[in-house]
């Protein structure tokens, strides 16, 4: 029989000289099908780390879950993944759709029912890329210590040369200079970033030569300059870590973590003039105050270019946030006054009242909650799944242990962590599970609180952001509004004065 295969191959870098182990493995593979009597159905090509869902893990678990392929071909499973809970996803898929994995050492076969060690190997090629990752951050967190600059971009107004951070020979340490001293004279990190666009300077991207550079500086830029210490000669690095390699979240570490080195290389501003910005910055930030949030927040949109509408409380209404950025030349205002469109969803209401049953209603609202409590489900039966893997995990060491296959340090060292893994399941399981709970009386509660907004005519602000998706408003202040239970309604206001 021609079993169609589907062969994983995967280096162990990104170095160019690893470009030959691809080939390596691939005439291995092709050699290993002639000699079978298989066809090569598809060749799937994987990152060097292998610990996450990259795109060709994704493509080759939907041809198994679409039976495209019958067996899987690796030279071994280190080549492919490195996660241990993906690489028993991939088994368990697999399983499920009738596809055999093979590996050329034939340690893993389950065309022959060998598969007895998989558990075993997926989990040590796990650790060794755990390994391999700590042992890089020892060496990074080396250089850090020593003041050295790792990161591949270096600040604006600064090159990098041998790990160090240079002043440039341009123009860019003058306009940091003339940053911080327009925001010490009263200008604003947006008014900034508006006259350095207007003037045409670089922005850090262009300066940079990244691909799609933005002309424009943003305020986040400008006011992320204000706070980097570089500029006062102090390499601040480490700010984040990695949760763990099967994932490409970060953590914010505490300041006592990080790896700051002062007076490591040439400022371009003085240590007075940054104290002094760091003391207006604060100051300005203790006498901002926060604007009430209106009803309608978050929830009225230009309908011409997208952009979130404003309230602005002397014209009683929402206007287009580009519009009162940019003026005319941005967009035009889309006025519309907050007590008219409150008035049209009242008139909504009364029609929804006389039209529609509320036998109706509330099914389209039971749709949305069992859809939401099924999302819960799938979360939930996803941790007990992980948990399962990890007990099964617990009892391969076990009867390795007992067969002499693994001595008791290692055995031990895996259930603990084993353990370990399973405990911060367990958490986020019962954290699932009280959601769940609680999601059930809210989803009640909404719908209570909805239907007596229906047909009592209630307004307030919690309900109108539960029962509206959004609203759209015309430049002659029509809006178009987003129920989120029905066609969007579109009606002319006749009071945008």
């Amino acid at each position: 029989m021609s079993y169609r295969v589907g062969a994983f191959v995967r280096v162990s870098t990104d170095r160019l000289e690893q470009h030959s182990s691809l080939e390596n493995q691939r005439e291995l593979i092709e050699e290993y099908i002639e000699e079978k009597g298989w066809s090569l159905k598809k060749l799937y090509i994987g990152p060097e780390s292998g610990t996450k869902l990259n795109s060709s893990m994704k493509e080759l678990l939907e041809d198994i879950e679409n039976k495209r392929i019958d067996i899987l071909l690796v030279k071994d499973l280190f080549r492919l993944a490195r996660n241990a809970e993906l690489s028993h996803r991939v088994k368990n898929e697999a399983d499920k759709n009738g596809i055999h994995i093979v590996t050329l050492n034939n340690l893993v076969n389950t065309m022959e029912g060998n598969d007895r060690w998989y558990g075993l190997y997926s989990m040590f090629a796990q650790m060794e890329s755990e390994n391999t990752s700590e042992k890089i951050k020892f060496i990074f967190k080396k250089k850090m210590a020593q003041g050295k600059f790792i990161n591949s971009t270096p600040p604006y107004g600064y090159r990098i040369e041998d790990q160090k951070l240079y002043i440039r020979e341009d123009d860019t340490p003058k306009v940091v200079r003339r940053i911080y001293h327009d925001y010490l004279n009263g200008a604003s990190p947006k008014a900034i970033a508006d006259k350095l666009t207007t003037e045409g300077v670089p922005t850090p991207a262009q300066v940079n030569n990244r691909k799609n550079a933005g002309l424009k500086w943003q305020e986040n830029t400008v006011r992320g300059m204000l706070l980097n210490r570089h500029y006062i000669g102090t390499v601040v690095q480490g700010r984040t870590t990695t949760i763990s390699i099967t994932t490409t979240k970060r953590k914010q570490l505490s300041e006592e973590d990080q790896y700051i080195v002062e007076d490591v290389h040439e400022p371009i501003i003085s240590k007075e003039l940054f104290n002094m910005v760091q003391d207006s910055m604060l100051k300005r930030k203790r006498n901002h105050t926060v604007s009430k949030k209106q009803i309608f927040s978050n929830l009225c949109f230009c309908a011409d270019c997208g952009t979130g509408m404003w309230y602005r409380k002397n014209r009683k209404g929402y206007i287009c946030g580009k519009h009162a950025d940019q003026g005319n030349k941005g967009c035009k205002s889309h006025l519309i006054k907050e007590a008219s469109l409150l008035n049209i969803i009242k008139s909504d209401f009364q029609a929804f009242t006389s039209s529609i049953d509320k036998a109706v209603i509330k099914k389209e609202l039971h749709k949305k909650i069992a859809n939401h409590l099924r999302q819960y489900e799938q979360e939930i039966n996803k941790v007990k799944a992980s948990i399962e893997v990890r007990n099964n995990r617990k009892v391969e060491f076990l009867t390795l242990y007992v067969e002499k296959q693994m001595d008791q340090e290692s055995c031990t060292a895996a259930i603990d962590k084993a353990k370990e893994e399973i405990n911060i399941f367990e958490k986020e399981l019962e954290k699932l599970q009280n959601g769940q709970e609680q999601n059930n009386i809210d989803q009640q509660n909404l719908e209570r609180d909805f239907v007596d907004f229906l047909f009592a005519g209630q307004t307030a602000m919690e309900i109108v952001h539960r029962i509206i998706d959004k609203i759209e408003v015309q430049e002659d202040g029509t809006p178009k509004i987003y129920y989120s239970f029905e066609e969007p309604s579109e009606q002319r206001i006749n009071t945008a004065s």
